[in-house]
Protein backbone atom coordinates (compact mmCIF):
# COMPACT_ATOMS: atom_id res chain seq x y z
CA UNK A 1 0.00 0.00 0.00
CA UNK A 2 2.88 2.13 0.43
CA UNK A 3 4.26 2.04 -2.48
CA UNK A 4 1.11 2.39 -4.58
CA UNK A 5 0.69 5.78 -2.06
CA UNK A 6 4.24 7.04 -3.31
CA UNK A 7 3.26 5.87 -7.21
CA UNK A 8 -0.11 7.91 -6.73
CA UNK A 9 1.49 11.25 -5.44
CA UNK A 10 3.99 10.91 -8.41
CA UNK A 11 1.44 10.80 -10.80
CA UNK A 12 -0.11 13.99 -8.82
CA UNK A 13 2.90 15.86 -9.28
CA UNK A 14 3.22 14.61 -12.90
CA UNK A 15 -0.48 16.05 -13.17
CA UNK A 16 0.49 19.44 -11.94
CA UNK A 17 3.59 19.91 -14.34
CA UNK A 18 1.60 18.93 -17.61
CA UNK A 19 -0.67 21.79 -16.46
CA UNK A 20 1.50 24.15 -15.26
CA UNK A 21 3.59 23.45 -18.46
CA UNK A 22 0.19 24.92 -20.28
CA UNK A 23 -0.26 27.87 -18.15
CA UNK A 24 -3.03 26.54 -15.87
CA UNK A 25 -2.90 27.67 -12.11
CA UNK A 26 -3.13 24.80 -10.28
CA UNK A 27 -4.17 26.56 -7.02
CA UNK A 28 -7.60 25.98 -5.71
CA UNK A 29 -10.25 28.45 -6.42
CA UNK A 30 -10.83 31.27 -6.61
CA UNK A 31 -7.25 31.66 -6.79
CA UNK A 32 -6.39 28.94 -9.05
CA UNK A 33 -8.33 26.86 -11.61
CA UNK A 34 -7.74 23.58 -9.86
CA UNK A 35 -9.93 21.03 -7.63
CA UNK A 36 -8.46 17.63 -6.65
CA UNK A 37 -10.50 14.38 -5.31
CA UNK A 38 -11.08 15.95 -1.72
CA UNK A 39 -12.16 19.36 -2.77
CA UNK A 40 -15.42 18.73 -4.71
CA UNK A 41 -17.49 18.48 -1.90
CA UNK A 42 -17.49 22.43 -1.13
CA UNK A 43 -19.40 22.82 -4.69
CA UNK A 44 -22.56 21.50 -4.74
CA UNK A 45 -22.75 21.48 -8.79
CA UNK A 46 -19.96 19.34 -8.92
CA UNK A 47 -20.77 16.65 -5.82
CA UNK A 48 -23.76 16.51 -7.26
CA UNK A 49 -22.53 15.07 -10.83
CA UNK A 50 -19.34 13.03 -9.53
CA UNK A 51 -21.38 11.36 -6.32
CA UNK A 52 -23.95 10.40 -9.28
CA UNK A 53 -20.90 8.61 -11.24
CA UNK A 54 -18.18 7.83 -8.84
CA UNK A 55 -16.81 4.43 -10.27
CA UNK A 56 -16.93 1.70 -7.27
CA UNK A 57 -13.91 0.29 -6.71
CA UNK A 58 -12.42 -2.58 -4.20
CA UNK A 59 -11.85 -0.33 -1.86
CA UNK A 60 -14.95 2.16 -1.94
CA UNK A 61 -15.96 4.86 -4.28
CA UNK A 62 -13.42 6.39 -6.75
CA UNK A 63 -13.31 10.31 -7.76
CA UNK A 64 -11.76 11.65 -11.09
CA UNK A 65 -8.03 12.43 -10.39
CA UNK A 66 -9.01 16.75 -11.00
CA UNK A 67 -11.54 19.19 -12.57
CA UNK A 68 -10.13 22.02 -13.75
CA UNK A 69 -12.87 24.71 -13.60
CA UNK A 70 -13.18 28.68 -14.70
CA UNK A 71 -11.92 30.50 -11.62
CA UNK A 72 -15.15 33.16 -11.60
CA UNK A 73 -18.30 30.37 -12.76
CA UNK A 74 -16.75 27.45 -11.58
CA UNK A 75 -17.92 25.53 -14.71
CA UNK A 76 -15.67 22.33 -15.28
CA UNK A 77 -13.26 23.13 -18.41
CA UNK A 78 -11.06 19.91 -18.02
CA UNK A 79 -12.19 16.32 -15.92
CA UNK A 80 -8.73 14.46 -15.47
CA UNK A 81 -8.16 10.57 -14.58
CA UNK A 82 -4.63 9.65 -13.55
CA UNK A 83 -3.10 6.51 -13.29
CA UNK A 84 0.46 5.59 -11.62
CA UNK A 85 1.32 2.60 -14.38
CA UNK A 86 1.34 3.67 -18.25
CA UNK A 87 -0.26 0.32 -18.28
CA UNK A 88 -3.21 1.86 -17.14
CA UNK A 89 -3.70 4.02 -19.50
CA UNK A 90 -7.10 2.07 -21.71
CA UNK A 91 -8.22 1.97 -18.26
CA UNK A 92 -8.12 5.78 -17.38
CA UNK A 93 -9.66 6.61 -20.86
CA UNK A 94 -12.72 4.52 -20.47
CA UNK A 95 -13.13 6.07 -16.74
CA UNK A 96 -13.05 9.57 -17.26
CA UNK A 97 -15.14 9.38 -20.64
CA UNK A 98 -17.69 6.85 -19.79
CA UNK A 99 -17.97 7.50 -16.59
CA UNK A 100 -16.83 11.17 -15.18
CA UNK A 101 -17.31 13.19 -18.62
CA UNK A 102 -20.33 11.44 -19.13
CA UNK A 103 -21.88 12.09 -16.15
CA UNK A 104 -20.75 15.98 -16.49
CA UNK A 105 -22.06 15.75 -20.43
CA UNK A 106 -25.96 14.33 -19.32
CA UNK A 107 -25.31 17.44 -16.67
CA UNK A 108 -24.99 20.07 -19.12
CA UNK A 109 -21.79 20.74 -18.65
CA UNK A 110 -18.82 20.30 -21.91
CA UNK A 111 -15.46 19.55 -20.50
CA UNK A 112 -12.74 17.79 -22.04
CA UNK A 113 -11.40 14.42 -20.87
CA UNK A 114 -7.82 13.74 -19.88
CA UNK A 115 -6.63 10.30 -19.10
CA UNK A 116 -3.26 10.57 -17.75
CA UNK A 117 -1.13 7.75 -16.85
CA UNK A 118 2.59 7.53 -15.64
CA UNK A 119 5.06 9.19 -12.77
CA UNK A 120 6.91 12.01 -13.14
CA UNK A 121 10.05 9.48 -12.92
CA UNK A 122 8.76 7.03 -15.56
CA UNK A 123 7.29 7.20 -18.69
CA UNK A 124 3.52 9.00 -19.02
CA UNK A 125 1.58 8.77 -21.72
CA UNK A 126 -1.64 11.52 -22.18
CA UNK A 127 -4.97 10.24 -24.07
CA UNK A 128 -7.41 14.10 -24.44
CA UNK A 129 -11.06 13.37 -25.51
CA UNK A 130 -13.72 16.07 -26.80
CA UNK A 131 -17.37 15.27 -27.05
CA UNK A 132 -18.86 16.35 -30.71
CA UNK A 133 -22.24 15.95 -29.86
CA UNK A 134 -22.94 12.33 -30.65
CA UNK A 135 -19.92 10.45 -28.85
CA UNK A 136 -16.14 10.80 -27.57
CA UNK A 137 -13.50 11.70 -30.40
CA UNK A 138 -9.65 11.53 -29.68
CA UNK A 139 -8.03 14.96 -30.54
CA UNK A 140 -5.69 14.62 -32.23
CA UNK A 141 -2.27 16.13 -33.81
CA UNK A 142 -1.47 15.20 -37.48
CA UNK A 143 -3.54 12.42 -37.43
CA UNK A 144 -2.17 11.34 -34.15
CA UNK A 145 -3.52 11.42 -30.35
CA UNK A 146 -2.28 14.42 -28.78
CA UNK A 147 0.05 13.75 -26.14
CA UNK A 148 -0.12 16.72 -24.22
CA UNK A 149 -2.98 18.77 -22.00
CA UNK A 150 -4.20 21.60 -24.27
CA UNK A 151 -3.98 24.99 -22.60
CA UNK A 152 -6.44 27.31 -21.60
CA UNK A 153 -7.28 29.20 -24.93
CA UNK A 154 -6.75 25.67 -27.16
CA UNK A 155 -9.34 24.18 -24.97
CA UNK A 156 -12.28 26.64 -25.16
CA UNK A 157 -11.71 26.39 -28.61
CA UNK A 158 -11.61 22.39 -28.12
CA UNK A 159 -14.89 22.04 -26.31
CA UNK A 160 -17.21 23.77 -28.85
CA UNK A 161 -19.01 20.62 -30.43
CA UNK A 162 -19.21 21.89 -34.33
CA UNK A 163 -15.09 22.37 -34.03
CA UNK A 164 -12.57 19.46 -35.30
CA UNK A 165 -10.77 17.40 -32.65
CA UNK A 166 -7.29 18.48 -34.66
CA UNK A 167 -5.30 20.39 -31.90
CA UNK A 168 -1.50 21.92 -32.41
CA UNK A 169 1.04 22.32 -30.15
CA UNK A 170 0.72 25.65 -28.85
CA UNK A 171 4.00 27.40 -27.06
CA UNK A 172 3.67 28.16 -23.37
CA UNK A 173 3.57 31.69 -21.93
CA UNK A 174 6.74 33.72 -20.71
CA UNK A 175 6.29 32.90 -17.45
CA UNK A 176 6.07 29.21 -17.66
CA UNK A 177 9.46 29.38 -19.95
CA UNK A 178 11.12 31.69 -17.28
CA UNK A 179 10.18 28.78 -15.13
CA UNK A 180 11.69 26.03 -16.46
CA UNK A 181 14.58 27.37 -18.33
CA UNK A 182 15.56 28.23 -14.68
CA UNK A 183 15.34 24.81 -13.28
CA UNK A 184 17.32 23.88 -16.19
CA UNK A 185 20.01 26.26 -15.50
CA UNK A 186 19.83 24.80 -11.79
CA UNK A 187 20.38 21.32 -13.06
CA UNK A 188 23.58 22.58 -15.20
CA UNK A 189 25.18 24.60 -12.91
CA UNK A 190 24.77 21.54 -10.40
CA UNK A 191 26.15 19.29 -13.31
CA UNK A 192 29.41 21.89 -13.33
CA UNK A 193 28.65 22.62 -16.65
CA UNK A 194 30.06 26.57 -16.96
CA UNK A 195 27.95 29.34 -18.60
CA UNK A 196 29.93 29.17 -22.34
CA UNK A 197 28.84 25.11 -22.52
CA UNK A 198 24.63 25.57 -21.05
CA UNK A 199 23.72 26.76 -25.13
CA UNK A 200 25.39 23.68 -26.48
CA UNK A 201 23.91 21.52 -23.81
CA UNK A 202 20.31 22.43 -24.06
CA UNK A 203 20.55 22.63 -27.51
CA UNK A 204 21.45 19.11 -27.89
CA UNK A 205 19.03 18.12 -25.88
CA UNK A 206 15.97 20.13 -27.61
CA UNK A 207 17.35 18.29 -30.78
CA UNK A 208 17.82 15.29 -29.83
CA UNK A 209 14.55 14.49 -28.26
CA UNK A 210 13.11 16.04 -31.51
CA UNK A 211 15.03 13.72 -33.69
CA UNK A 212 13.79 10.81 -31.66
CA UNK A 213 10.62 11.58 -30.81
CA UNK A 214 10.93 11.00 -27.38
CA UNK A 215 13.00 7.47 -27.82
CA UNK A 216 16.19 7.88 -25.71
CA UNK A 217 17.40 5.44 -22.65
CA UNK A 218 16.92 7.89 -19.51
CA UNK A 219 19.31 5.76 -17.57
CA UNK A 220 22.81 7.80 -16.38
CA UNK A 221 24.25 4.96 -18.17
CA UNK A 222 22.73 5.85 -21.67
CA UNK A 223 20.91 8.97 -21.50
CA UNK A 224 24.32 11.29 -22.83
CA UNK A 225 25.72 8.65 -25.77
CA UNK A 226 21.66 8.81 -26.76
CA UNK A 227 21.90 12.63 -27.01
CA UNK A 228 24.84 12.89 -28.43
CA UNK A 229 23.72 10.19 -31.11
CA UNK A 230 20.25 11.31 -32.15
CA UNK A 231 22.07 15.04 -32.70
CA UNK A 232 24.62 13.68 -35.00
CA UNK A 233 21.70 12.08 -37.04
CA UNK A 234 19.58 15.47 -36.89
CA UNK A 235 22.51 16.83 -38.46
CA UNK A 236 23.73 14.40 -41.03
CA UNK A 237 20.09 14.18 -42.52
CA UNK A 238 19.95 18.07 -43.20
CA UNK A 239 23.30 17.55 -45.05
CA UNK A 240 25.15 19.27 -42.39
CA UNK A 241 27.76 16.81 -41.07
CA UNK A 242 30.39 19.76 -40.61
CA UNK A 243 28.04 20.86 -37.41
CA UNK A 244 27.34 17.22 -35.98
CA UNK A 245 30.08 17.38 -33.58
CA UNK A 246 29.58 20.96 -32.10
CA UNK A 247 25.97 20.55 -30.44
CA UNK A 248 27.14 17.69 -28.09
CA UNK A 249 27.18 16.93 -24.29
CA UNK A 250 30.37 15.77 -22.25
CA UNK A 251 29.70 12.12 -21.78
CA UNK A 252 32.26 11.56 -18.91
CA UNK A 253 30.24 14.30 -16.77
CA UNK A 254 28.29 11.47 -14.13
CA UNK A 255 26.75 14.76 -12.60
CA UNK A 256 25.19 15.68 -15.85
CA UNK A 257 24.39 11.84 -16.60
CA UNK A 258 22.47 11.74 -13.63
CA UNK A 259 20.19 15.46 -14.20
CA UNK A 260 20.03 14.89 -17.78
CA UNK A 261 17.35 12.86 -16.89
CA UNK A 262 15.08 15.60 -15.30
CA UNK A 263 16.55 18.02 -18.39
CA UNK A 264 14.82 15.84 -20.82
CA UNK A 265 11.46 15.38 -18.61
CA UNK A 266 11.04 19.23 -18.44
CA UNK A 267 11.45 19.13 -22.48
CA UNK A 268 9.30 16.37 -22.90
CA UNK A 269 6.30 18.68 -21.21
CA UNK A 270 7.34 21.53 -22.89
CA UNK A 271 6.30 19.30 -26.16
CA UNK A 272 9.77 19.56 -27.90
CA UNK A 273 9.10 15.98 -28.94
CA UNK A 274 6.17 17.09 -31.37
CA UNK A 275 7.08 20.35 -32.53
CA UNK A 276 6.78 20.95 -36.65
CA UNK A 277 7.65 23.87 -38.83
CA UNK A 278 4.81 26.00 -37.37
CA UNK A 279 6.91 27.06 -34.43
CA UNK A 280 10.17 28.66 -33.66
CA UNK A 281 10.20 27.00 -30.24
CA UNK A 282 13.90 26.46 -30.34
CA UNK A 283 14.41 30.39 -30.88
CA UNK A 284 12.32 31.07 -27.99
CA UNK A 285 12.91 28.52 -24.91
CA UNK A 286 16.70 28.85 -25.93
CA UNK A 287 16.43 32.76 -25.74
CA UNK A 288 14.44 32.68 -22.58
CA UNK A 289 17.23 30.17 -21.13
CA UNK A 290 19.77 32.80 -22.27
CA UNK A 291 18.89 35.19 -20.11
CA UNK A 292 19.10 32.82 -17.07
CA UNK A 293 22.04 31.82 -18.20
CA UNK A 294 24.19 35.13 -17.26
CA UNK A 295 23.49 36.66 -20.71
CA UNK A 296 25.95 36.64 -23.01
CA UNK A 297 27.72 33.23 -22.70
CA UNK A 298 28.60 32.91 -25.91
CA UNK A 299 29.38 36.04 -27.56
CA UNK A 300 25.72 36.66 -28.97
CA UNK A 301 22.99 39.25 -28.74
CA UNK A 302 19.43 37.76 -29.57
CA UNK A 303 16.92 40.10 -31.52
CA UNK A 304 12.98 39.35 -30.03
CA UNK A 305 11.10 37.51 -32.56
CA UNK A 306 8.35 40.45 -32.73
CA UNK A 307 11.04 42.85 -33.75
CA UNK A 308 12.55 40.49 -36.32
CA UNK A 309 8.74 39.32 -37.84
CA UNK A 310 8.43 43.70 -38.01
CA UNK A 311 11.79 44.03 -40.01
CA UNK A 312 10.47 41.43 -42.47
CA UNK A 313 7.17 43.16 -42.73
CA UNK A 314 9.09 46.75 -43.21
CA UNK A 315 10.52 45.40 -46.58
CA UNK A 316 8.27 43.24 -47.31
CA UNK A 317 9.59 40.01 -47.83
CA UNK A 318 8.37 37.99 -50.80
CA UNK A 319 9.36 34.48 -52.06
CA UNK A 320 11.46 35.44 -54.69
CA UNK A 321 13.78 37.13 -52.56
CA UNK A 322 16.80 35.81 -51.30
CA UNK A 323 17.25 36.54 -48.12
CA UNK A 324 20.69 37.24 -46.45
CA UNK A 325 21.90 37.67 -42.69
CA UNK A 326 25.88 37.95 -42.40
CA UNK A 327 25.32 37.57 -38.65
CA UNK A 328 22.40 34.90 -38.22
CA UNK A 329 22.99 33.91 -34.19
CA UNK A 330 20.31 31.37 -33.76
CA UNK A 331 18.43 32.02 -36.69
CA UNK A 332 15.73 34.93 -35.76
CA UNK A 333 15.84 36.66 -38.63
CA UNK A 334 16.03 34.19 -41.68
CA UNK A 335 12.69 32.55 -39.94
CA UNK A 336 11.09 35.79 -39.40
CA UNK A 337 11.19 35.77 -43.22
CA UNK A 338 10.08 32.21 -43.80
CA UNK A 339 7.34 32.90 -41.64
CA UNK A 340 6.40 35.69 -43.91
CA UNK A 341 6.47 34.14 -47.20
CA UNK A 342 4.29 30.89 -45.73
CA UNK A 343 2.08 33.83 -44.57
CA UNK A 344 2.01 35.82 -47.62
CA UNK A 345 1.64 33.11 -50.03
CA UNK A 346 -0.02 30.78 -48.43
CA UNK A 347 2.66 27.95 -48.64
CA UNK A 348 2.35 24.29 -47.36
CA UNK A 349 5.28 22.88 -44.81
CA UNK A 350 6.92 21.43 -47.76
CA UNK A 351 6.76 23.92 -50.35
CA UNK A 352 8.31 26.19 -47.71
CA UNK A 353 11.32 23.70 -47.23
CA UNK A 354 12.06 23.56 -50.95
CA UNK A 355 11.85 27.32 -51.21
CA UNK A 356 14.23 28.64 -48.67
CA UNK A 357 16.93 26.03 -49.05
CA UNK A 358 18.71 28.36 -51.80
CA UNK A 359 17.07 31.57 -50.70
CA UNK A 360 17.81 31.87 -46.61
CA UNK A 361 21.57 32.56 -46.18
CA UNK A 362 23.25 32.96 -42.68
CA UNK A 363 26.49 33.34 -41.71
CA UNK A 364 28.35 32.82 -37.86
CA UNK A 365 31.65 32.01 -37.09
CA UNK A 366 31.02 30.68 -33.59
CA UNK A 367 30.18 27.01 -33.83
CA UNK A 368 27.77 26.67 -31.01
CA UNK A 369 25.31 29.54 -32.33
CA UNK A 370 25.65 28.21 -36.46
CA UNK A 371 25.16 24.60 -34.87
CA UNK A 372 22.03 25.88 -32.94
CA UNK A 373 20.82 27.88 -35.97
CA UNK A 374 20.64 24.62 -37.91
CA UNK A 375 18.98 23.09 -35.03
CA UNK A 376 16.58 25.77 -35.29
CA UNK A 377 15.78 25.09 -38.87
CA UNK A 378 15.56 21.82 -38.49
CA UNK A 379 12.91 21.72 -35.94
CA UNK A 380 11.04 24.34 -38.36
CA UNK A 381 11.14 21.60 -40.62
CA UNK A 382 14.33 22.92 -42.59
CA UNK A 383 17.64 21.89 -41.74
CA UNK A 384 19.51 22.32 -45.26
CA UNK A 385 19.05 25.64 -45.88
CA UNK A 386 22.27 27.62 -46.83
CA UNK A 387 23.12 28.49 -42.86
CA UNK A 388 27.09 28.61 -42.84
CA UNK A 389 29.52 28.24 -39.98
CA UNK A 390 31.98 31.40 -41.37
CA UNK A 391 33.27 34.68 -41.36
CA UNK A 392 31.09 36.43 -43.14
CA UNK A 393 34.07 39.10 -44.21
CA UNK A 394 36.10 36.17 -45.11
CA UNK A 395 33.88 33.19 -46.78
CA UNK A 396 34.46 32.10 -49.95
CA UNK A 397 30.21 31.44 -50.06
CA UNK A 398 29.29 34.87 -49.05
CA UNK A 399 27.17 35.81 -51.60
CA UNK A 400 28.40 39.21 -53.12
CA UNK A 401 25.96 41.31 -55.04
CA UNK A 402 23.33 37.49 -54.81
CA UNK A 403 21.03 38.82 -52.22
CA UNK A 404 17.77 41.04 -52.71
CA UNK A 405 16.96 41.52 -48.69
CA UNK A 406 19.26 41.79 -45.46
CA UNK A 407 17.91 41.42 -42.65
CA UNK A 408 20.49 41.81 -39.71
CA UNK A 409 21.25 42.52 -36.10
CA UNK A 410 25.27 42.75 -35.91
CA UNK A 411 27.04 41.87 -32.61
CA UNK A 412 28.29 45.18 -30.53
CA UNK A 413 31.85 45.48 -30.24
CA UNK A 414 33.50 45.01 -27.35
CA UNK A 415 37.34 45.11 -27.84
CA UNK A 416 39.26 46.72 -30.44
CA UNK A 417 40.18 44.01 -32.22
CA UNK A 418 36.22 43.66 -32.84
CA UNK A 419 34.94 43.72 -36.13
CA UNK A 420 33.10 47.97 -35.78
CA UNK A 421 29.07 47.90 -36.78
CA UNK A 422 29.95 50.06 -39.65
CA UNK A 423 31.80 47.17 -41.26
CA UNK A 424 28.74 44.94 -40.64
CA UNK A 425 26.84 47.27 -42.29
CA UNK A 426 29.03 48.27 -45.49
CA UNK A 427 29.76 44.18 -46.04
CA UNK A 428 26.09 43.85 -45.91
CA UNK A 429 25.29 45.87 -48.64
CA UNK A 430 28.09 44.20 -50.49
CA UNK A 431 25.87 41.10 -50.08
CA UNK A 432 23.13 43.29 -51.90
CA UNK A 433 22.07 43.35 -55.60
CA UNK A 434 21.40 46.58 -56.92
CA UNK A 435 18.22 47.95 -55.90
CA UNK A 436 18.34 45.20 -52.90
CA UNK A 437 16.63 46.09 -49.28
CA UNK A 438 18.53 46.18 -45.55
CA UNK A 439 17.21 46.28 -42.50
CA UNK A 440 20.05 46.48 -39.50
CA UNK A 441 19.93 46.78 -36.11
CA UNK A 442 22.34 49.80 -35.06
CA UNK A 443 23.07 51.77 -32.21
CA UNK A 444 21.98 55.19 -32.10
CA UNK A 445 25.52 56.82 -31.36
CA UNK A 446 26.55 55.94 -34.90
CA UNK A 447 23.50 57.58 -36.11
CA UNK A 448 24.07 61.06 -34.41
CA UNK A 449 27.43 61.62 -33.48
CA UNK A 450 29.55 64.66 -35.27
CA UNK A 451 32.56 62.02 -35.84
CA UNK A 452 30.34 59.76 -37.78
CA UNK A 453 28.89 62.23 -40.81
CA UNK A 454 31.53 61.43 -43.12
CA UNK A 455 30.70 57.78 -42.75
CA UNK A 456 27.43 58.85 -42.80
CA UNK A 457 27.46 61.04 -46.13
CA UNK A 458 29.79 57.86 -47.97
CA UNK A 459 26.96 55.78 -47.04
CA UNK A 460 24.04 57.97 -48.78
CA UNK A 461 26.55 58.47 -51.82
CA UNK A 462 25.54 55.43 -53.25
CA UNK A 463 22.17 54.48 -51.36
CA UNK A 464 18.96 55.67 -50.39
CA UNK A 465 17.74 55.85 -46.53
CA UNK A 466 13.90 54.94 -46.32
CA UNK A 467 13.64 54.78 -42.56
CA UNK A 468 14.96 55.14 -39.23
CA UNK A 469 12.85 53.70 -36.38
CA UNK A 470 13.74 53.88 -32.80
CA UNK A 471 13.29 50.68 -30.73
CA UNK A 472 12.15 51.09 -26.72
CA UNK A 473 15.17 51.67 -24.35
CA UNK A 474 14.99 48.48 -22.71
CA UNK A 475 14.89 46.31 -25.34
CA UNK A 476 18.44 44.75 -25.37
CA UNK A 477 19.09 45.28 -21.58
CA UNK A 478 20.90 45.04 -20.00
CA UNK A 479 23.12 42.62 -22.06
CA UNK A 480 23.69 45.16 -24.97
CA UNK A 481 23.71 48.51 -26.33
CA UNK A 482 20.26 49.89 -24.75
CA UNK A 483 19.67 52.70 -27.42
CA UNK A 484 19.10 51.13 -30.95
CA UNK A 485 17.47 52.28 -34.54
CA UNK A 486 16.23 49.68 -37.11
CA UNK A 487 17.66 51.20 -40.32
CA UNK A 488 15.90 50.70 -43.80
CA UNK A 489 18.48 51.21 -46.96
CA UNK A 490 18.31 50.69 -50.71
CA UNK A 491 21.33 49.54 -51.87
CA UNK A 492 22.78 51.28 -55.14
CA UNK A 493 20.64 54.52 -55.63
CA UNK A 494 22.23 57.45 -54.20
CA UNK A 495 20.18 59.59 -51.75
CA UNK A 496 18.95 62.54 -53.39
CA UNK A 497 18.87 65.37 -51.25
CA UNK A 498 14.66 66.24 -51.51
CA UNK A 499 13.88 62.32 -50.55
CA UNK A 500 12.03 62.53 -47.89
CA UNK A 501 12.68 59.19 -44.91
CA UNK A 502 10.51 57.74 -42.62
CA UNK A 503 11.35 58.19 -39.24
CA UNK A 504 9.11 57.03 -36.11
CA UNK A 505 10.10 56.56 -32.30
CA UNK A 506 8.70 53.30 -30.56
CA UNK A 507 8.24 53.06 -26.79
CA UNK A 508 5.94 50.58 -26.75
CA UNK A 509 7.22 47.52 -28.90
CA UNK A 510 4.11 44.98 -27.14
CA UNK A 511 6.29 43.60 -24.63
CA UNK A 512 6.81 44.83 -21.08
CA UNK A 513 9.34 43.93 -18.30
CA UNK A 514 8.18 41.94 -15.48
CA UNK A 515 10.51 39.98 -12.98
CA UNK A 516 13.21 40.19 -15.50
CA UNK A 517 10.91 38.52 -18.02
CA UNK A 518 9.14 40.57 -21.15
CA UNK A 519 5.45 39.67 -21.49
CA UNK A 520 3.11 40.60 -23.93
CA UNK A 521 1.40 44.18 -22.87
CA UNK A 522 -1.76 46.46 -24.69
CA UNK A 523 -0.49 48.96 -27.29
CA UNK A 524 2.25 47.57 -29.14
CA UNK A 525 3.56 50.14 -31.55
CA UNK A 526 5.08 48.33 -34.14
CA UNK A 527 1.89 47.70 -36.10
CA UNK A 528 1.09 51.33 -36.22
CA UNK A 529 4.91 52.11 -37.60
CA UNK A 530 4.54 49.82 -40.44
CA UNK A 531 1.56 51.10 -41.53
CA UNK A 532 2.33 54.75 -41.53
CA UNK A 533 5.51 53.90 -43.77
CA UNK A 534 3.12 51.95 -46.02
CA UNK A 535 0.77 54.64 -46.42
CA UNK A 536 3.35 57.88 -45.50
CA UNK A 537 1.36 58.80 -42.67
CA UNK A 538 2.78 61.45 -39.93
CA UNK A 539 1.65 61.69 -36.28
CA UNK A 540 3.51 63.87 -33.82
CA UNK A 541 5.27 62.56 -31.04
CA UNK A 542 5.48 59.16 -32.93
CA UNK A 543 6.59 59.37 -37.05
CA UNK A 544 7.21 61.89 -39.42
CA UNK A 545 8.31 62.63 -42.93
CA UNK A 546 11.92 64.95 -43.91
CA UNK A 547 14.56 65.25 -45.58
CA UNK A 548 17.76 64.92 -43.80
CA UNK A 549 19.63 68.04 -42.02
CA UNK A 550 23.16 69.19 -43.24
CA UNK A 551 24.86 66.81 -40.48
CA UNK A 552 22.64 63.91 -42.11
CA UNK A 553 21.81 62.69 -38.61
CA UNK A 554 19.59 59.76 -38.88
CA UNK A 555 17.95 59.99 -35.58
CA UNK A 556 14.24 59.89 -35.19
CA UNK A 557 14.37 62.47 -32.76
CA UNK A 558 15.33 65.27 -34.80
CA UNK A 559 12.76 65.08 -37.47
CA UNK A 560 9.36 64.15 -35.47
CA UNK A 561 7.60 67.23 -34.78
CA UNK A 562 6.43 67.41 -31.15
CA UNK A 563 3.08 66.18 -29.84
CA UNK A 564 1.11 69.12 -27.91
CA UNK A 565 0.65 68.42 -24.24
CA UNK A 566 -2.62 67.34 -22.98
CA UNK A 567 -3.71 69.46 -19.67
CA UNK A 568 -2.94 66.73 -17.20
CA UNK A 569 0.33 66.41 -18.97
CA UNK A 570 0.91 70.45 -18.30
CA UNK A 571 -0.04 69.80 -14.58
CA UNK A 572 2.29 67.13 -14.40
CA UNK A 573 5.33 68.82 -15.99
CA UNK A 574 4.27 72.42 -13.82
CA UNK A 575 4.22 70.06 -10.65
CA UNK A 576 7.67 68.86 -11.35
CA UNK A 577 9.33 72.06 -12.12
CA UNK A 578 7.83 73.28 -8.53
CA UNK A 579 9.34 70.39 -7.06
CA UNK A 580 12.28 70.88 -8.32
CA UNK A 581 12.78 74.60 -7.70
CA UNK A 582 11.36 73.88 -4.12
CA UNK A 583 13.97 71.37 -3.53
CA UNK A 584 17.12 73.50 -4.99
CA UNK A 585 15.90 76.41 -2.43
CA UNK A 586 15.72 74.14 0.64
CA UNK A 587 19.24 73.22 -0.63
CA UNK A 588 21.00 76.58 -1.27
Amino acid sequence: MARARVSEVRAEHLLTELLTAQGWDCRRPPNGEMLRQHEYKDHDHLREVLHQRSKVTAIGHGLPEAVIVDRLTLQPLLVIEAKASIHDLDKAVIEVTQIYGRGFIEAGYNPLAVALAGTSEDDFAVRVHKWNGKKWVTATYEGNPVGWIPNRADAERLRQPQTTAELRPSVPGPDVLAARADEINRLLRESNINDRSRPAVVGASMLALWQSRGVLRKDPEHILADINRACEQAFWKAGKPDLAKSLHVDEANEKLAVKARRIISILERLNVSVLTAEHDYLGQLYETFFRYAGGNTIGQYFTPRHVAAFCADLLEVVKNDVVLDPTCGTGGFLIAAMDRIAREHKLSRSEMVKLVQKRLIGFDDEPVTAALCVANMILRGDGSSSVHRADAFTAPEYPVGRASVVLMNPPYPHKKTDAPTESYLERALEGLSQGGRLAIVIPLSLLVKSNKADWRKSILKTNTLEAAIKLPDELFQPYAQPYTVILFLRKGIPHHHAKKVFFARIENDGFRLKKGVRIPCEGGELPKAAEHFRDRESEPGFSGWSTLDDDVSFAPGAYIAARELNDEEIDDGVREVIRARTAFVARH
